[in-house]
């Protein structure tokens, strides 16, 4: 994910600079690393005052039981999305040609 993450970023920081006119590339900036880092910053706070009040293997237990369930939910999106392609598919082989003329 590290790796991704420089890419991503090089990426959005290039398309801002780019897309910016120079007269407003410092108000640009500072607002969009206001957005990107605001959130990180709260989460830490959030965090810290979290590990604080509960023990830390509540916290541990309640992120496996998280990501237990995200996967379940993964697990199953691929194919119910498999199966509502073939049904499209199915309607378009079989739907009537409207197209009279």
């Amino acid at each position: 994910m590290g790796l991704a993450v420089s890419w991503l970023l090089v990426g959005y920081a290039t398309a801002r600079q780019r897309l910016t006119p120079p007269r407003l590339q410092g108000r640009v900036t500072s607002a969009t690393d206001v957005l990107i880092n605001g959130p990180q910053t709260v989460s830490i706070a959030l965090g810290a005052l979290l590990i604080d009040l509960v023990d830390y293997r509540i916290l541990l237990l309640s992120i496996a039981a998280v990501l237990l369930a995200c996967g379940g939910v993964l697990g199953i999106r691929p194919r119910q999305a498999h199966d509502h392609r073939r049904q499209q598919a199915g309607r378009q082989l079989t739907a009537p040609d409207d197209q009279t003329t």
